[in-house]
């Protein structure tokens, strides 16, 4: 009997390092590391700089309606937006112009994000959660960095 246990935590134990082996095999590369400044990054949206706030705690990704003037986006662009209504961390209301799509670069990794547009907002930009996720960033807040990993093509796309 005691030999039937033993040879069963053997057999658990070599899964385990086994699982263990495997679960490091699949530990992802990185292709972009990118450095964050407190809690914004530099980004370029349709070919120009822009500070954007990242916020893993806003739904979606939002824009102001002047930094579009200042990219020179008219807003016969704008398409109908999928809310109404958008609700700031203050507990304000602000109502949805519509919703662009841009092209956004972090170092060398490009992606089309949908933004919804806001008259007025405190700051230009903000990647929300929508764009986190979809293109699946993590953030390092010890080292203040966010990175991407890689998926064997620089090119990502979020709906």
């Amino acid at each position: 009997m005691d030999r039937h246990i033993l040879r069963k935590k053997c057999v658990k134990s070599a899964q385990n390092t086994n699982n263990q082996i495997s679960q490091r095999n699949r530990s992802a590369k990185i292709l972009q590391l990118v450095h964050l400044n407190g809690n914004s990054v530099l980004a370029s949206i349709n070919s120009n700089l822009v500070s954007c706030l990242v916020d893993s705690g806003a739904s979606v990704s939002c824009c102001s309606v002047s930094l579009l003037e200042n990219l020179g986006i008219n807003s016969k662009s704008f398409h109908k937006p999928y809310f109404n209504e958008a609700v700031g961390v203050g507990g304000e209301v602000h109502k949805m112009l519509g919703v662009v799509t841009l092209h956004v670069t972090l170092g060398t990794v490009q992606s089309k994000q949908k933004f919804h547009i806001l008259n007025h907002m405190q700051q230009k930009m903000i990647l929300g959660h929508d764009f986190l996720k979809h293109n699946r960033i993590h953030l390092d807040f010890d080292k203040e960095t966010l990175f991407i990993p890689e998926t064997g093509t620089k090119k990502l796309h979020s709906s």
